[in-house]
């Protein structure tokens, strides 16, 4: 990850170097978007549909979806995320924030 621009001591914009190639990512902000984004287009229902907190059962992922979700994520943002910890994710905040972290 590499800072592109500081404000107030802290890194906002950062560059994530997944295998596509690089996205921006805006801190938390941006990884929910597109981890929304992800889960509209695997479930093929519209981004709208997901509120904050929404569970990923509530949303009808079932485990194929879980592990393809996972597969995109890795690709994305270039991280491995730990298959027992992303077990036991229920929502898509919980997800964003565990890739928050790993970026």
């Amino acid at each position: 990850m590499v800072c592109v621009t500081v404000r107030g001591g802290k890194c906002n914009y950062i560059a994530v170097k997944g295998k596509k190639g690089n996205i921006m990512a805006d801190a938390r902000q941006d990884v929910y978007a597109v981890l929304v984004e992800m889960v509209a287009k695997q479930l093929a229902i519209d981004a709208n549909q997901i509120k904050v907190g929404a569970t990923l059962e509530n949303l009808g992922v079932d485990s194929l979806d879980r592990v393809e979700l996972i597969m995109q994520i890795e690709e994305k943002f270039g991280v491995a995320l730990d298959d027992v910890t992303a077990e036991k994710l229920e929502t898509v905040d919980q997800f964003v924030d565990y890739v928050h972290s790993l970026i």
